[in-house]
């Protein structure tokens, strides 16, 4: 039996405790702040194909998610993805069956699930003393390590210039990847921008780290939230079997999404698994195919909304934004690939 004296121990305990329970939650890839960077390698590829020629385990898949308001044991407010359960018909071209979130009219897009190897992401901001200074051409930045497994999460525009990247590079494997949020918090008019690194190497640690993680569908499905849990059906749960292949749940590949897409309204890893940014990669502490010379702003000139009037834009007023939506291709063309 343990007992703690003092209020520094009892406090120092629990955060322990805390921690402990957080090291095996999955996390989603979230920028919160405008100017927000974050560097990862992804670990999904375009299809089962050149998945399995690359040798990484997972596939894209893509599904209908509502954003259905929460509430924190603090208080707090917050949105939570949860699948749609209507299924589209593509005979009568419209969605069927029943979902208490369509009748509560809560609104819902498409989003893709990605497993990426997150390597750090850069603030503009400090607001957290282990954070570590980082030079971008004339301004610095503040390096958040993560270095773990995390769940990639984005939406219709995003998932449109990862397919043109796609086509380009035959993969989306052989590169890391920095994408970039333009947008102040609670910003309706949030984008986020997509930049690939230099072609080189999956290193062999991620690539084995990534074997054994949880499926994307036990993911989207909220059957599984932590590393090695086992999967488990929730009271509002679908079964993936169950379904035809034009369900409004997920649909993997890219040329799965485009066909079942017509008409759309609107770790830390375990333990054993964590790879170091150092023995992973030369570009891994810092943006290394960035020219250190331009600034911010000439790296990632401003850029235009696009307009699309069927895209209903986020209100964004949950704690996690992760409602908005990423810039369409031709937003960025200018950017220095």
């Amino acid at each position: 039996m343990v007992l703690r004296t003092g209020m520094k121990d009892i406090e120092k305990a629990s955060k322990q405790r805390q921690d402990s329970s957080n090291q095996d939650y999955i996390k989603e890839v979230i920028l919160r702040d405008d100017g927000d960077q974050v560097k990862f390698r992804l670990v999904t590829d375009q299809d089962s194909e050149t998945a399995e020629k690359n040798g990484v385990p997972f596939v894209i898949i893509e599904g209908e998610f509502h954003n259905v308001m929460k509430q924190s044991k603090s208080g707090k407010p917050y949105g939570e993805d949860t699948l749609c359960k209507l299924v589209y018909d593509d005979e009568e071209e419209e969605w069927t069956g029943e979902c208490e979130h369509c009748d509560a009219e809560v609104p819902r897009r498409s989003k893709f699930l990605m497993w990426a190897y997150v390597y750090a992401i850069y603030h503009r901001d400090r607001t957290d003393k282990e954070w570590t200074p980082a030079n971008f051409g004339n301004i610095v930045m503040y390096k958040e390590s993560i270095d773990a497994y995390c769940i990639w999460k984005d939406g219709y525009y995003m998932r449109r210039d990862l397919e043109i990247k796609a086509q380009r590079f035959g993969t989306l494997c052989d590169r890391d990847y920095v994408v970039v949020r333009q947008g102040v918090r609670n910003s309706t008019g949030t984008r986020r921008t997509l930049q690939e690194l230099q072609k080189s190497p999956m290193p062999d640690e991620i690539k084995e780290g990534a074997i054994g993680l949880p499926s994307l569908e036990d993911y989207a499905t909220r059957k599984v939230r932590s590393f090695g849990v086992k999967p488990q059906d929730t009271p509002d749960e679908i079964n993936l079997d169950d379904l035809p292949d034009e369900l409004g749940a997920t649909v993997s590949g890219f040329g799965k999404i485009n066909e079942d897409n017509p008409k759309k309204t609107g770790k830390k890893a375990a333990p054993k698994k964590n790879v170091k940014a150092d023995k992973v990669s030369e570009n891994a502490a810092g943006l290394g195919d960035f020219d250190p010379n331009l600034s911010f702003d000439e790296q990632f000139p401003p850029m235009e909304m696009p307009s699309d009037a069927d895209w209903e834009l986020p209100s964004d007023d949950s704690e996690f934004d992760d409602t908005d939506e990423s810039a369409s291709r031709e937003d960025f063309d200018d950017l220095p690939f």
